[in-house]
């Protein structure tokens, strides 16, 4: 009978210790679903209206993680995680752009101005963009030439 008994205790402490570490998971966040994800497009021009073709725009979190668009030959690229998935998670970000090399054109060698070497540091770039779970999410910047 007393053998029963520590049984049926130890049956039951079990069912706690499952219940508390159970409860835990839930509420530190474990196996919540990832933000949503929306898609963001960026627009990288000179203050003369001029695209910035090849500008490597990088958006990052609050909590450190970069999103990256690399501009077309019209200054605008679409924003992917780290994994290269497009979209990003509705928030807050710090933006830096640097110089990034358009396909050559052998008939026009001049690419045109390079980006100020200050856009390319999140510190320094002086942009921050917000990215709204409801679109258009469309951010356009402007740069200064070197």
């Amino acid at each position: 009978m007393a053998h029963l008994r520590r049984m049926t205790r130890f049956a039951s402490l079990r069912t706690h210790l499952v219940a508390i570490v159970a409860s835990t998971a839930v509420a530190c966040g474990c196996g919540s679903a990832p933000p949503p994800r929306v898609p963001v497009t960026v627009k990288v021009a000179y203050a003369n209206q001029k695209p910035v073709a090849g500008a490597r725009v990088m958006l990052q979190s609050a909590d450190g993680i970069v999103y990256r668009a690399t501009a077309g030959q019209d200054g605008v690229g679409s924003v992917t995680d780290p994994q290269g998935a497009e979209g990003v998670p509705p928030g807050s970000y710090s933006v830096a752009i640097a110089e990034g090399r358009p396909t050559m054109n052998l008939d026009s060698p001049d690419q045109g101005p390079k980006i100020a070497p200050r856009f390319a540091n999140f510190e320094s770039s002086g942009l921050a963009a917000t990215v709204a779970i409801e679109g258009p999410n469309a951010l356009e910047f402007v740069v200064a030439p070197q």
